[in-house]
């Protein structure tokens, strides 16, 4: 093996060196003694014999291997770079390809000393035995189950197995919440996990980042020698473009810096290295498809996205399946797979796997996935069906598609066409059917005899019996499945089905369908569907309409439609995968009555044959592009309508719909943070605030594909676009372009000569237009406010109310201190290598609307966030959203980025000084030199508007201070604040019996108890807030402050009420109001702080039943009800229903009294007998949720003699 080969393998080998003085000065004696091709003596060459020069050959072979053994010894120790460096130099002769080559194993040591991750050991599939792992319990596959980490001691990466199923019965839904632990008895170690009720699953993870799961950490010394030698080696690349060592150097030292984004770079040199290297192509492959599936897997949004999407990469070896144990669904299509390995048997959560156009051999990974239900495998090359034995193992699986498969032209191998059965659709919803076959889907169907219409077992499943008897035997009545087999084919000949019924010609059965001609979605800019979805303003011809509202359609068919007879539902598709489960494949219903909240379509008019349709779709539907077909079915036969562009949906968020988490309930701020396409951004300093006017132009032609497209170009799963929350997190990293190619690059120098200056645009149109029409290309140039402005315009375009937000002195922690800290020398001269934080004369970045569910109560409403790339989010360049209530009481633990926005406009500017043993102290703080006169737009005008006091409280005051010190508390500096003395105060907030009432006043009881033995003063301070149920905080309607003392060991009670007045015209659904206290204690200065959420209760309608309850006799029931409100109810509507005795309906009151109490008699006649239960509800404009209840015994009518 010759030297330059010994070099590409070494990284692989493992030894332990030497000390490294003793191997470099080997080495240079062994440099200096390097024979040459031939001797020279005494000015004669001395020729040899054919044998004595093999001999010298092996010699020459033997001493350069010690020379690479010396050199990669040498290299494979601590920090030698500079001796290696100084032994070269101390030997002219050495030749320069020697040199490289040291410097290329040292690089490569290196990284696999700091990027390389070890390999995790394989999880075991259920029922094998992995040692000190706890047994499994042997319980059903629908038991909940633990999944954890199965090597808890690395901390290096995070992977997860399946630890044990829990027992029925073992957790109750007393509480939504059940706390877990599991032991590894031999390793003392433990992990805790929680199991909420409805969830099937639970797992844990270590505090890895998503970064570190392929390569550890690196520290700024580290990741500068890895800078300084890609450096080098991309010089040594100019000069030398085929030189394959450098080339597997860069792509290796690239991975270690940044995967992400040297992406693009790392697949060019891949290509490269194939071609100038082609006797390890195979391996440059595999390598290359290694690092793909990192890059996936990096881009994964946590545990919650359950699909993964890899097609089209040309892979050509599979791996990390461990960390896709909570995958649902695969996407390998259109790569260059051989094979799917055993380690496929983890993936016990995989339901759908894609795998189209490969050169698949063999199925043996697909062995015992419990929920596989569907598997395509068009044009692989499985041959025979020994190659699907595996599949008889998976009991779920439903869909097989072979098409393109050599196996496919074995004679007798039937295609089974299978429609689900009513039991089957209430899986997916309420709809006709959905065709489960092998086949193509043009395969006509035939109607099943009526003699023939017993259950038989899963048409997949009895295909897969021929296959493999042994594995997938016929099934006992027990184990049949509710499926109903249309199909008639080979196999249903072999199985005794009849199939001899006459079929009707193409044409004869053309006339017989029900197929649709046309769609009319109405899509008119002036039209009522645009118009009431407040859409008409988008300069489109796209159908673009807002979540959780109907609209209407016509659809033409080839004949009348006939209710009894036909059925009718419409399917929607958006995503390279379209999964009913995701909510990427929706199948909506034809029903009698539309409700909200559900995918559902009603017809409302009829005109021959032409039906207009009602339809509605949920308030959390996912947005984005949806491919629409209508599916028709009557006793002839099924019809698919043809996918057409023109009638995509283009569904957005809708802040003008209650039930969306982007609700906004003002008209005049929809109309400013939404609607308006021209806005004012604020820059220059505080004191000398300047303006510029910028051209949002989110309804201009091409803007919402454009939007659209950056979300596609995130590669995120479109599951997950339902969420604002997730939504707005993947705009702020696409906005920037440092590890994402997103729309903006950033540039800061001045030299703006290879783009236009961010100071030219004036705009968000024509950048979006640019990557829009470059394809992703990153534009050129911008900076904060041209990331803001941009950022705006995304937002609303997609229907998230959003405004741009200047925050003069605003501050740029890079430590997560949540302090802006100044290092001084032992002479208070600044050192400028530790002065990384710094205050911008001003920094702009956007507030967005939303609720926010996946935090606690009352930080929902306004979230900042900020595309500007100051400082990585969970390892990309983004920030935020952070609740703004959050920010502003510096409660900086909540999600997401809160302590980065505190900082930005609350921290406190704190000098240190250098000490002499090395040390800092402390000697100067400034308070209030960081986040002043932050600034918007205000509503309906132009004028500024300052909000300020939306992110703090005012300057100075004990609020604000004890923001600050509880924000700290959290950073990396919590020892800048004094910590309190004694933490001897309580604070408890209760209610009285089951709570005040609407119409009252609200009082709740405070309890301060002082533990000590002194007396303390608690310096208190109360809000009370009216929230909406999403926890967005609607109005303050009252605040107080006070001393109080407390003496030693004392439990002082106090009294607190809310007036009627105070909170009457701030109600809202849901009445909630929350309490909040925070507090000082002055001796200690312990900080004291407490939320507390109460509901008034509404009073109850009280139900009477006059009459015997007899099916078919005619009865009546007493509904009635007191205001509790001292003003009149306006417009009062009573809802009534009953299942079998009254079908809903509503009843106009209209007005009631102040205080009034009123009674009405409702009569109906019971259908079915048995318990019922008759329910009734109240609604009006001052009052909401008021209902009630009564049970009603109906007897069977009794037959009288004739």
């Amino acid at each position: 093996m010759c030297l330059r080969c010994c070099l590409l393998v070494s990284p692989l080998e493992s030894h332990k060196p030497p000390r490294v003085e003793n191997q470099v000065r080997v080495l240079s004696d062994l440099l200096r003694k390097s024979p040459s091709q031939s001797e020279r003596m005494h000015g004669r060459v001395k020729i040899k014999s054919t044998a004595q020069q093999e001999e010298e050959k092996r010699k020459e072979r033997e001493k350069k291997l010690k020379i690479y053994v010396a050199a990669r010894d040498a290299c494979f120790s601590k920090s030698i770079a500079g001796i290696i460096a100084d032994g070269c130099r101390r030997c002219p002769g050495v030749p320069t390809w020697i040199r490289v080559g040291l410097l290329i194993v040292l690089a490569q040591h290196l990284l696999l000393q700091l990027a390389l991750p070890v390999a995790p050991a394989a999880a075991s599939p259920p029922g094998i035995s992995r040692g000190p792992d706890p047994p499994c319990l042997g319980v059903s596959q629908t038991s909940p189950h633990l999944l954890i980490n199965s090597l808890p001691s690395r901390p290096v990466k995070s992977s997860y197995s399946r630890i044990c199923d829990l027992p029925p019965g073992t957790i109750s839904d007393i509480t939504n919440e059940h706390n877990l632990t599991v032991h590894w008895t031999e390793k003392h170690t433990h992990r805790d996990c929680a199991l909420y009720t409805g969830r099937t699953e639970s797992y844990c993870r270590d505090s890895a980042t998503d970064q570190e799961l392929f390569r550890s950490e690196l520290s700024v010394e580290k990741t500068s020698v890895l800078q300084s030698e890609l450096q080098s080696c991309n010089q040594l690349q100019e000069l030398e473009p085929l030189n394959k060592w450098c080339l597997l150097t860069i792509i290796l030292l690239m991975r270690a810096l940044d995967p992400l984004g040297y992406e693009k770079e790392t697949l060019d040199h891949f290509q490269t290295l194939k071609e100038v290297d082609s006797m390890r192509s195979a391996y440059y492959s595999d390598l290359c498809s290694k690092f793909m599936i990192e890059n996936t897997i990096l881009k994964m949004e946590y545990a919650e996205v359950r699909v993964f999407s890899i097609s089209d990469k040309n892979l050509t070896t599979l791996c990390h399946l461990d960390q896709l144990l909570l995958v649902t669904h695969i996407n390998l299509s259109s790569n260059q797979l051989q094979q799917l390995p055993p380690q496929f048997a983890m993936l016990q959560c995989l339901e759908v796997l894609e795998a189209d156009n490969n050169c698949i051999e063999n199925l043996e990974g697909l062995y015992h996935l419990p929920k596989l239900e569907e598997v395509y495998l068009k044009n692989n090359k499985i041959s025979s069906l020994a190659d699907l034995q595996p599949l008889a193992s998976c009991p779920k699986l439903k869909h097989l598609d072979l098409r393109g498969n050599p196996v496919t032209q074995t004679a007798n191998i039937g295609m089974p066409v299978e429609p689900r059965s009513i039991r089957d659709r209430a899986a997916v919803g309420r709809f006709p059917s959905v065709t489960l076959g092998f086949g193509e889907d043009t395969e006509e169907e035939k109607e099943q005899p009526e003699e023939d219409n017993a259950q038989k077992e899963n048409a997949c499943r009895r295909w897969l019996r021929k296959v493999c008897p042994c594995c997938c035997p016929q099934p006992n009545d027990d184990d049949i499945t509710d499926t109903l087999v249309t199909g008639i084919d080979e196999l249903d000949k072999e199985e005794g089905i009849n199939s001899e019924k006459p079929v009707p010609g193409d044409s004869e059965l053309d006339e017989l369908l029900l197929k649709v001609r046309s769609i009319d979605l109405m899509k008119s800019k002036s039209g009522v569907n645009r118009t009431e979805h407040h859409t008409n303003l988008y300069q489109s011809d796209h159908f673009i309409i807002r979540r959780g509202q109907t609209f209407q359609m016509w659809i033409t068919l080839s004949r009348p439609f006939n209710p009894s007879t036909d059925e009718l539902h419409l399917e929607l598709k958006t995503g390279p995968l379209p999964t009913v489960s995701k909510g990427t494949h929706v199948i909506i219903p034809l029903v009698e009555e539309l409700e909200d909240g559900h995918w559902e379509a009603a017809i409302v008019k009829k005109d021959d044959k032409r039906i207009r349709l009602s339809v509605n779709s949920p308030p959390t539907a996912v947005i984005g592009q949806y491919q629409l077909t209508v599916e028709t079915n009557c006793t002839n036969g099924r019809a698919i309508s043809t996918h057409d562009p023109a009638n995509d949906i283009y569904m957005l968020f809708n802040p003008w719909c209650e039930d969306d988490a982007v609700f906004m309930d003002s008209e005049d701020e929809r109309q400013e943070y939404v609607l308006n396409d021209v806005g004012r951004i604020y820059y220059g300093t505080e004191n000398q605030i300047g303006v510029r006017t910028w051209s949002y132009g989110q309804f201009d032609d091409g803007i919402l594909d454009a939007c659209l497209f950056v979300l596609k170009k995130s590669e995120t799963p479109q599951s997950g676009w339902g969420d604002p929350v997730n939504v707005v997190r993947i705009i702020s990293a696409m906005i920037n372009s440092p590890d994402d190619h997103g729309v903006l690059e950033g540039n800061w120098s001045g030299d703006y000569s290879g783009g236009t200056s961010p100071t030219v645009w004036s705009g968000s149109v024509e950048i979006l237009t640019e990557y829009h029409k470059n394809s992703g290309t990153p534009v050129k140039y911008g900076q904060c406010w041209v990331f803001a402005g941009v950022f705006t315009t995304v937002l609303r375009c997609l229907g998230i109310s959003s405004r741009t937000v200047t925050n003069y002195s605003s501050a740029h922690d890079t430590d997560v201190s949540l302090t802006t800290d100044v290092y001084l020398d032992e002479n208070l001269e600044p050192l400028g290598h530790l002065n990384a934080d710094s205050i911008w004369n001003f920094h702009v970045w956007n507030d967005c609307w939303m609720a926010r569910p996946d935090l606690p109560p009352g930080y929902g409403g306004w979230q900042a966030v900020d595309a500007t790339p100051q400082e990585t989010s969970q390892g990309t360049f983004r920030c935020g959203p952070a609740s703004l209530a959050a920010v502003r009481n510096g409660q900086v633990y909540l999600k997401h980025d809160c302590p980065f926005v505190f900082a930005e406009v609350n921290s406190d500017k704190i000098y240190w000084q250098k000490n002499a043993d090395g040390t800092f102290s402390q000697i100067y703080s400034e308070k209030k030199v960081v986040g002043h006169k932050i600034s918007t737009k205000a509503v309906g005008s132009d004028e500024r508007s300052d909000i300020t006091h939306l992110y703090k409280h005012p300057e100075g005051t004990e609020e604000e201070r004890i923001a600050v010190e509880t924000a700290c508390r959290y950073g990396s500096k919590a020892e800048a604040y004094s910590s309190p003395t004694a933490e001897d105060i309580s604070v408890e907030v209760t209610m009285n019996g089951k709570g005040p009432k609407m119409g009252s006043d609200a009082e709740l009881t405070i309890k301060l108890q002082n533990s000590s033995s002194e007396q303390r003063t608690v310096m208190l301070h109360s809000q009370a807030a009216v929230m909406y149920y999403t926890g967005v905080h609607k109005a303050t309607v009252r605040k107080d402050s006070t001393d109080i003392d407390v003496l030693p060991n004392e439990e002082k009670v106090l009294e607190w009420s809310l007036e009627y007045k105070d909170y009457k015209n701030q109600l809202i659904d849901q009445a909630t109001l929350m309490l909040t206290l925070t507090g000082r204690v002055k001796e200690t200065q312990q900080v004291l702080a407490i939320q507390y959420s109460f509901r008034l209760r509404t009073p109850d309608l009280i139900l009477k039943p006059i009459g015997k309850a007899v099916v078919g006799e005619k009865m009546a029931v007493e509904i009635s009800f007191t205001n509790p409100l001292p003003q009149v109810l306006k417009a009062v509507i009573f809802h009534v229903e009953g299942l079998g005795l009254q079908t809903a309906h509503k009843i106009n009151y209209g007005d009631i009294g102040s205080h009034a109490s009123v009674s009405l008699t409702e009569h109906f006649v019971p259908t079915l007998p048995g318990s019922r239960k008759l329910l009734a509800s109240l609604d009006c404009k001052q009052l909401t949720q008021v209902h009630g209840v009564t049970d009603i015994t109906v007897e069977e009518k009794k037959n009288t003699a004739l």
